[in-house]
């Protein structure tokens, strides 16, 4: 038997109203005594360390994510490009010609040059 104890959401052990006081950015996220994180949060830009102009706020590690996804592009890019070449040698029956057309939109698509 289980001594789990059963709490509706009509219950007023569910949830009370509280006032409480913190720090929220400009999109309403409340960052609790958090200033430096609440202002980074809600600014666009920030002051350069080393002359003080403003300049645009960057995340860390976007780059590296942007080149691991080109990266992760190219290559499937590549693969794409040699299963198409192998299927091009062989007997080409209907089925090949619909993955080689399909090949062909996704490489086509990927290098921005769809017709």
């Amino acid at each position: 038997m289980s001594t789990e104890q059963i709490v509706l959401n009509t219950s007023d052990e569910a949830a009370s109203i509280k006032t409480v006081t913190g720090w929220i950015d400009r999109y309403g996220r409340f960052w609790g005594d958090y200033e430096r994180i609440a202002r980074y949060s809600g600014c666009t830009h920030v002051a350069c360390s080393e002359c003080g102009k403003p300049s645009v706020k960057r995340f860390a590690g976007r780059d590296k994510i942007e080149l691991e996804l080109t990266t992760q592009r190219d290559e499937l890019l590549a693969a794409l490009k040699t299963a198409k070449w192998m299927l091009e040698r062989d007997y080409i029956d209907d089925q090949k010609m619909a993955v080689i057309n399909k090949c062909n939109d996704v490489i086509a698509k990927a290098e921005g040059t769809e017709t």
